[in-house]
């Protein structure tokens, strides 16, 4: 499980550096489509209260990228200025998962998704949503 998780975790962050990449380009056109395929990639973002899951002891905000077996998804884990203070991806097949805590480049990838959903308020939003 640990082998799988590292190989979706190195895949699905090299995919979504290279359209961070492609965003900043100056080609008009090729900048519209990278935007747009980061829109289409992940399936959603949400934040999930602490104790939504049996035992889960901290509220986080999650971009999920695939469901069902396996999923994959991204956890942020923040302060109350709602700053990550720790990012982690994770794959779960079924009733078993694991989780990485990220670093070096992917961190850095992760930072710009959450920037992402920061700017456009889509992070309060989505906290207040969840607990409303």
């Amino acid at each position: 499980l640990v082998q799988r998780a590292v190989k979706s975790m190195n895949s699905r962050l090299s995919e979504l550096r290279q359209m961070f990449k492609e965003m900043q380009l100056d080609d008009d056109e090729k900048r519209e489509e990278a935007f747009q395929g980061f829109n289409e990639y992940g399936l959603c973002f949400d934040y999930v209260p602490k104790g939504t899951f049996g035992d889960q002891k901290r509220s986080y905000f999650r971009y999920q990228i695939s469901w069902g077996g396996p999923s994959e998804e991204i956890r942020f884990f923040t302060d109350e200025t709602l700053e990550p203070t720790k990012i982690e991806f994770w794959f779960l097949d079924w009733f078993c998962g694991h989780g990485i805590k990220l670093s070096g480049r992917n961190l850095e990838t992760a930072l710009n998704i959450w920037r992402e959903f920061k700017d456009n308020e889509t992070v309060e939003y989505e906290m207040q949503e969840a607990l409303a």
